[in-house]
Order: structure tokens, then C-alpha cells, then sequence
């Protein structure tokens, strides 16, 4: 049996701008404690090797105390006889200047910097458990797949790899640059019981193949990268492969959508409203103040004037960030407008009536619909019932956002 370890981009040092230089500093040192408790996690669960596939730095300078900081728990691993294997990605590329290559770093820690794939046995005990095979990217821009040099497995040993790639089928790619591209077929072609892969920073299995797996990065960094962040625990026996995910986050990244403002008139209960959604948004998640909170305010409101001024937004911003004792917290608005009367513009001699007479007669005819609908909507995989209501409910929303358009081009 093997075990293993495997975490991606890091991203140690990342500089998190437009923040204020103290959350900057927490959220820098957050990635810090991250890696350590993956670190602690290996150790404890005494695994033969770590894996870190890529992206364990943002660029290619580290600060004085990031580079101690790595070298002591590196020598933590090392201490509890557990080897490191690191495969370069694109924002700490491998070659003469890489960092690593020049740091003090114990034997049992492997540098794959090169784009030519270097294979290395694991050993326990003495004994031959494991071949190790990890390729780095040489630029930061790696247009080559670098998965066409990898050797087939072993013949009598369990292969992994260690890859830092796109693979052009997996979620999330759209979010990425296509760097070290390649396909899931291209690594099932190679024999080995498992690909320790990283780039995509939404872990997940690659065509649900139990051997190749992307681990997500350790510790999520914007608004896009909520939920828990960590590792997978993978354990190798015989021809079975099981990974266990391990949450190593010390921030987390909470969206709140209010997108229901019409009964909030003043400061007092659009701030109640805000602070019901976060709670919701929060069930059953580990309690923490450790949370970076974007809340995201749209529709109709009485408070539409207030929402529109910047000064506002940024004092609610702040009341709010004490109020629910967290990181950080912004607020986003997003087509706020002023609540509108409808059935008083309707069958009126304005032009708003004409409009909302034409969304009326379009809610009520599915086949003037489909015919005005999108192909993407009309091509959909869906009964015909449940494509007409989708585009019904899309018409009828568009009434207020016209409303509330139309009546300020009047005024």
C-alpha cells in the first residue's frame, strides 16, 4: 500500500491587490498556514511522499521569511521521512534561475524543473514502492504538452505522475491559460496509477477517472474560489486508488446574493436583510471570522438613489464588516433601481404601457417565443414545457428592469 499527499498551486507570496495592506498581510500569512497544516497532515497520517503538482510559488521572487518559512517545513517532512516532489508550473517556472534550485533544501525534497520527465523510486523502508515521474514547465508561457515525454508506467512498480497541465476536458478550464495543454487520453495512454495534476484550481476527478486528478489549490485567493480548499489524501493499493479530500483553507472566500430589496427602506433592514442571507449562506460551514465576504445587492429597492452613491456603499461596506466580525467585505451593486407601480402604466398612452403590453402578449404566446428565443435556449436539452416556462419567467423579469430604465430616460 501507498500513500500520498497531493496538493497544487500554492501560490506562496501572492500579492492581493486592491485590499487593505493588514488584510493583504492576513491573507498572505492565511496561504502560509495553509501549506503548514498540509504539512501537518502528511505527517500525521504518515505518508510515504507529498506530491505538490505545480504553482507552489506566484512568481518568481520570494520574501526573506517565505523562503525560511518553506525551507523549515520541507525539513519537517524531511524529519518524519517523508520525500517531496515538486513539479514546476507556469508561475514559478523550472530552468537555471529558478529559486528552488538554489535553496537549501534536504535530499529528500525532488525539483522537477526541467520539460523532460525525470523518474524516481520511492522507497519505504528500504524497500522499491513507487516510481515518481514529475515534469516542470521551463517558461511561464508552456505551449508544449508535455505529457508526450512521460514514459510509460513501470513495469513492476505503481508509476505516478506529477504534472502541472491543462487538460483540455477538465471543469473550469475557460478560468485558466492554456498552458501545457493535453488530453485525458493522453495520460491513460501512459499506464500509471495516478496523475497528481495542477493548473485548474477546482479539484476534481478528469472524466471521473479515479487516477487522474486535479487537487484544487490549498487555499482559495478570490471571490471565484470559494468552499473548502485542501488536498487529496490518496491511497494506492493493488490496482485500487482512493482519494480522501483534506481541507487545509484558513480563509474562506462568501458570496451573498440579496437580490430581494423591495421591502428594505431604510439602513436598518436592508442591513438585517443582508445579515439573514449571510447566515443562510453560512449553515453547516465551520465556524470561523477568518471569511473574505463579497455581498452582491440587486432589483428593484426603495433604496435605489442611496445604492448608487459610492460613499454610501463603501459606509455600508464598513458597518457591515464589523457587524458580522469578519475579514473583509465589500459590496457589490448590480442593476439597482427604484421600485416602479406597473399596473399604473399599463394600458396607458406612454411608451412604457406599449412596452409592458408587448411583454404581456409575448408571456402569453410560447410560440412567438421560441421563435424570438436564442438558439442556444431553443437547441437546449429540455422538454419543450420547461423550455416555455424558462423563457416565459425571462420575459416577465425583463417588465421592472424596463420600467425602471424607461421612467429615468424620461425624467
Amino acid at each position: 500500500m501507498i500513500k500520498l499527499l497531493h496538493i497544487a498551486d500554492v501560490h506562496l507570496d501572492t500579492t492581493f491587490l486592491c485590499r487593505s495592506e493588514e488584510v493583504r498581510r492576513q491573507l498572505r500569512e492565511a496561504i502560509r498556514a495553509a501549506f503548514q497544516k498540509a504539512v501537518t497532515c502528511a505527517i500525521e497520517e504518515q505518508v510515504n511522499a507529498v506530491l505538490i503538482a505545480g504553482d507552489l510559488f506566484d512568481g518568481r521572487r520570494l520574501s526573506f521569511a517565505t523562503e525560511r518559512f518553506l525551507i523549515q517545513e520541507i525539513e519537517r517532512l524531511d524529519r518524519a521521512g517523508i520525500s517531496t516532489f515538486y513539479a514546476a508550473g507556469n508561475h514559478d517556472p523550472g530552468g537555471s534561475n529558478a529559486k528552488l534550485s538554489r535553496m537549501d533544501l534536504p535530499e529528500s525534497f525532488h525539483y522537477f524543473g526541467s520539460a523532460v520527465p525525470e523518474s524516481i523510486i520511492l522507497r519505504s523502508d528500504g524497500e522499491e514502492i513507487a516510481a515518481i515521474v514529475g515534469a516542470g514547465h521551463e517558461s511561464e508561457r508552456e505551449d508544449r504538452n508535455l505529457t508526450d515525454r512521460f514514459p510509460d508506467a513501470h513495469m513492476s512498480l505503481p508509476t505516478v505522475g506529477v504534472l502541472h497541465a491543462m487538460v483540455t476536458t477538465a471543469s473550469g478550464v475557460d478560468a485558466h491559460d492554456r498552458y501545457a495543454a493535453c488530453t485525458a487520453g493522453d495520460l491513460k495512454k501512459k499506464g500509471y496509477a495516478y496523475w497528481a495534476l495542477g493548473h485548474i484550481h477546482e479539484r476534481q476527478r478528469v472524466d471521473d477517472d479515479r487516477s487522474i486528478q486535479y487537487s484544487g489549490n490549498i487555499q482559495g485567493r478570490t471571490p471565484k474560489e470559494g468552499g473548502p480548499r485542501g488536498g487529496y489524501l490518496v491511497v494506492i493499493d493493488n490496482d485500487q486508488v482512493h482519494a480522501t479530500f483534506m481541507p487545509f483553507h484558513q480563509v474562506e472566500w462568501i458570496d451573498v446574493i440579496v437580490d430581494d430589496l423591495s421591502e428594505s427602506g431604510d439602513a436598518s433592514s436592508l442591513e438585517r436583510r443582508v445579515v439573514d442571507a449571510y447566515n443562510s449562506a453560512v449553515a453547516g460551514s465551520a465556524v470561523t471570522d477568518q471569511r473574505m465576504v463579497r455581498v452582491v445587492l440587486s432589483g428593484a429597492t426603495p433604496m435605489a438613489s442611496e445604492l448608487i452613491r459610492e460613499e454610501y456603499v463603501s459606509d455600508l461596506a464598513a458597518d457591515l464588516r464589523v457587524r458580522l466580525g469578519v475579514l473583509d467585505l465589500s459590496v457589490v451593486c448590480r442593476d439597482i433601481m427604484p421600485p416602479v407601480n406597473l399596473d399604473q402604466y399599463r394600458n396607458q398612452q406612454h411608451v412604457l404601457g406599449e412596452v409592458l403590453q408587448l411583454i404581456d402578449e409575448l408571456a402569453e404566446d410560447d410560440e412567438l417565443l421560441r421563435e424570438l428565443a436564442p438558439v442556444p435556449i431553443a437547441a437546449a436539452e429540455a422538454t419543450p414545457s420547461d423550455t416555455d416556462l424558462y423563457l416565459r419567467e425571462l420575459v416577465t423579469h425583463l417588465a421592472p428592469e424596463a420600467a425602471a430604465r424607461l421612467l429615468a430616460e424620461d425624467h
